[in-house]
C-alpha cells in the first residue's frame, strides 16, 4: 500500500509536530518492511529554509513589527484573530492540500494528515476518495490553542466558520488519531456523536542517544525549558517567580530558556529591568537541544495546555527529571514523585517548586525518567504503532475489495 503525508509547515522549523513527522519520514524503511510505501508533500519540496537564525534586515524588522501589532489586535478584535488565522494557519494549509490534489495521486491508498486545516481543504477539494487519517497533536479540543493565542477569536463571526470546518472534517474523515489517551477521551467527550472505534491514540516517541546517568546536580542547579515562548507554555511564570524574590534570598538556580515566540522580547525586557540576567538566559532556537539538555539538571515546562510534548520526551531520554503541569497527556509521561513532580500552571506553582528544590533527589528522579522513556516512548515503538494504524486502513480497503469482487462473480 502507499500512504502520503501532507503537511503545511517546513519540517526544518523546530517544533514537536515536525519532530514526529521527521522521524516518520526518516524511517521509511521500517514502513517499507511492513508493506507501506510512505511519501510526503511538504513546503520543503520547494527548498529547505533555515529557521535557526533570522536576518535582521529592515524587511524582517517591518515583518516582526506588523506581526506584533496583529497579535495584539487578535487579543482584542475578532478581525485581528481572523487575519492571524489566515496568515498563520489557513493560507499554507490550502496551498499544500491543493498541491497534493493537483499531483493526481491516483495510486495512494491512504492520505495521512497531521494538520486540521490541511485535512479540511483536502477533504473539501479532493477528486478521489482516498482513505483519510487525521492525526491531531492537541488536547482533544480542536481550537483551544487558537482561542488561547487569540482571545478575541471565540467572539468573532469567523469562529462559527471554524466550527463548520470542524463539522465537515468529522463527517468526512475516516479515522482520527491523537497523541495521548487523555486527548482522545477529551475529544470523545466534546463529540459524543463520533464513533469511538474510529478514534485512537499513539504516543509520540523520539530516537535514542547515548545516555550517561547523572550522579550529582550542578552549582547552581541548571534548569532548562524548551518550548515556543508563548503565554500557553508558561515561561512568564518562571520570569515572574524569579522577579518576586528578594535579592538576598534568591534560589541557587539558573534557567536556560530555549525557543522563540510572541512574548520573548517582553520577557527579556523584564529580566533586564529586574537584573535577573545571571539567573535566566534566553538562547533562542537551537540546533543543539540535546547538548543543552545534557548540561542541565532539571527540565521544566509549566504549560497551561498540552497534547504530548516532545520536549519532555527529549528531556526524559537525556535522563532529566521533569517539573511540569498535569495537563493534557503529561500525566501519561510523568508520575508525580517518581520521575518528576507536578506544579500548578502559575507563578505560585513555580515559586513552590523553587522553595522545595532541595527536598528531592533529582538524580534518582532523572534515572527513573530515562527508564520511562526506554519502556514507553522510543521512536521504534511509535513508528510500529503508526504502521499498524495505516494497515488498519489497508485491511479495510482489502476486505471491501474482496467483497466487491465476490459480488461481481455472483452476477
Amino acid at each position: 500500500m502507499k500512504a502520503t503525508i501532507i503537511h503545511n509547515v517546513y519540517l526544518t522549523h523546530k517544533n514537536g509536530l515536525n519532530t514526529v513527522l521527521g522521524l516518520l519520514l526518516k524511517n521509511k524503511n521500517i514502513f517499507f518492511d511492513n508493506g507501506i510505501e510512505l511519501c510526503s508533500v511538504t513546503p520543503d519540496d520547494e527548498g529547505v529554509r533555515n529557521f535557526t537564525s533570522k536576518k535582521k534586515g529592515y524587511k524582517q524588522y517591518i515583518k516582526d513589527f506588523a506581526t506584533s501589532i496583529l497579535t495584539k489586535c487578535a487579543q482584542v478584535f475578532g478581525w485581528g484573530a481572523h487575519i492571524m488565522m489566515i496568515i498563520r494557519s489557513e493560507r499554507f494549509s490550502k496551498k499544500m492540500a491543493l498541491k497534493y490534489i493537483a499531483s493526481n495521486p491516483s495510486d495512494d491508498d491512504v492520505v495521512f494528515i497531521h494538520s486540521f486545516f490541511v485535512c479540511y481543504y483536502y477533504l473539501k477539494f479532493r477528486k478521489k476518495k482516498q482513505k483519510t487519517i487525521l492525526v491531531l497533536h492537541n488536547n482533544g479540543d480542536t481550537f483551544k490553542m487558537y482561542r488561547t493565542y487569540y482571545r478575541a477569536l471565540e467572539k468573532s463571526s469567523y469562529y462559527k466558520t471554524l466550527l463548520s470546518y470542524e463539522e465537515y472534517v468529522l463527517e468526512n474523515v475516516d479515522r482520527i488519531n491523537f497523541v495521548s489517551e487523555s486527548s482522545r477521551n477529551r475529544f470523545l467527550e466534546l463529540h459524543p456523536s463520533v464513533p469511538s472505534e474510529i478514534v485512537s491514540f499513539i504516543h509520540n516517541g523520539v530516537d535514542d542517544i547515548p545516555y550517561t546517568k547523572h550522579e550529582k546536580v550542578h552549582d547552581p542547579i541548571e534548569i532548562c525549558c524548551v518550548a515556543s515562548i508563548t503565554e500557553r507554555k508558561g515561561q512568564r511564570f518562571i520570569v515572574d517567580a524569579l522577579a518576586s524574590f528578594n535579592r538576598d534570598c534568591m534560589p541557587n538556580v539558573h534557567f536556560t530558556i530555549v525557543g522563540d515566540g510572541t512574548i520573548r522580547l517582553e520577557l527579556e525586557n523584564i529580566v533586564r529591568k529586574c537584573g535577573l540576567e545571571s539567573y535566566i538566559s534566553f538562547v533562542g532556537i537551537s540546533n543543539n537541544v540535546p547538548g543543552l539538555l545534557s548540561k542541565s539538571d532539571i527540565f521544566i515546562l509549566p504549560s497551561e495546555d498540552e497534547g504530548l510534548p516532545m520536549s519532555i520526551l527529549e528531556a526524559m531520554r537525556e535522563g532529566l527529571p521533569i517539573v511540569s503541569t498535569a495537563v493534557g497527556g503529561i500525566p501519561e509521561m510523568v508520575e508525580d514523585g517518581v520521575n518528576g513532580i507536578f506544579i500548578r500552571p502559575s507563578t505560585e506553582g513555580v515559586l513552590n517548586f523553587l522553595h522545595r528544590i532541595n527536598d528531592y533527589d533529582w538524580c534518582l528522579l532523572g534515572y527513573k525518567a530515562r527508564k520511562t522513556y526506554e519502556n514507553k516512548f522510543s521512536s521504534k515503538v511509535m513508528i510500529l504503532n503508526y504502521c499498524n494504524l495505516l494497515k488498519i486502513r489497508c485491511y479495510f480497503i482489502t476486505y471491501y475489495s474482496y467483497f466487491f469482487l465476490y459480488f461481481l462473480l455472483l452476477l
